[in-house]
Order: C-alpha cells, then sequence, then structure tokens
C-alpha cells in the first residue's frame, strides 16, 4: 500500500524563498504606479522583471529563472541571459 503523503502549508518552513525584490523598491513601485504614465513606468522598473528568484531547501541554494531560451535547437539553449556592454545592435542574449 502507498504510504500518505501531506501537502505543505504556510506555516511549514521547508523552503525558504528570497525574493529579488527589496521592500524599498516595492514602496518606491506602488508610490510611482498611480503618478507616472504607463511606458515611464515600465521603463524605469524593466531590469526588475525577469531578475532570478533563490530558495533554499534542505540546506541547498537553487535559483529559478524564467527568462531563457526554451527552443531545444537554440544554441543557448538553457542558459541565462547575459547582458553585452559593448554591442549596438543586440545588448543581450539567451
Amino acid at each position: 500500500m502507498a504510504s500518505l503523503k501531506r501537502l505543505s502549508n504556510k506555516q511549514d518552513s521547508v523552503v525558504s524563498v528570497v525574493p529579488p525584490v527589496s521592500d524599498g523598491d516595492i514602496e518606491d513601485r506602488k508610490k510611482h504606479y498611480g503618478i507616472l504614465d504607463t511606458t515611464k513606468y515600465a521603463k524605469r522598473y524593466n531590469h526588475l522583471l525577469f531578475s532570478p528568484v533563490q530558495f533554499h531547501w534542505n540546506d541547498k541554494t537553487f535559483q529559478i529563472q524564467y527568462n531563457f531560451c526554451t527552443d531545444p535547437f537554440c544554441k543557448w539553449f538553457g542558459r541565462d541571459q547575459e547582458r553585452f556592454e559593448k554591442v549596438l545592435n543586440k545588448p543581450s542574449r539567451y
């Protein structure tokens, strides 16, 4: 017979998630949300959009990054996004 397993709830501290955005950044975003135009707001906070999230589980640290190439035929498949400083037309790649 299969062993019974339980689902975790909010009180379980099995996984510790480190948010990529600080509390000051969140307050700054809330303040500027109603003030700035939508395009200005998007340009101001676009660097925070795809920042990786770290979490700790079983005394190990893992990182989740959703902004990467998912095409298996791409030569950068599964690699993190990298910024280049002196490239004119393509400042970043997957």
